[in-house]
């Protein structure tokens, strides 16, 4: 749970992966649209690192290499065909594939019940 008591979701942890705040570096102007022409001001080492920048390095290489450009989306998350694709039945949700046993047994079910727990999706 998140300090606010909420699920944390795939963008907040993005986010927090690709946040160069937390090697102690202050960027300042990335995203800003007037003078975009300028570069971001960039203070280095402004105060006591909580992640080494080695350790955000190697983030930064494993998710540029997980990254959509690089391989379709669907297939970063699962080596299952069908996961992500195949629609629940029940609701919006896309059905994904779970393991069993150490991975001696696979089968599909819907991303909503896997994410949220029981109750989430009435499907078996």
């Amino acid at each position: 749970m998140s300090p606010r008591g909420k699920k944390w979701g795939k963008t907040t942890i993005h986010g927090i992966l690709t946040n160069e705040t937390y090697t102690g570096t202050l960027v300042w102007g990335r995203h800003t649209r007037i003078n975009s022409d300028l570069p971001p001001v960039r203070v280095e080492n402004l105060w006591e690192p909580i992640v080494d920048k080695e350790t955000f390095s190697k983030v930064q290489a494993i998710l540029k290499e997980r990254g959509p450009t690089q391989m379709h989306p669907r297939r970063t998350s699962s080596p299952y065909l069908l996961s992500g694709l195949a629609p629940c039945g029940y609701g919006d949700k896309a059905l994904v594939c779970q393991e069993a046993k150490s991975g001696k047994f696979s089968y599909y079910m819907c991303g909503s019940l896997l994410k949220q727990g029981a109750g989430a999706c009435p499907a078996p």
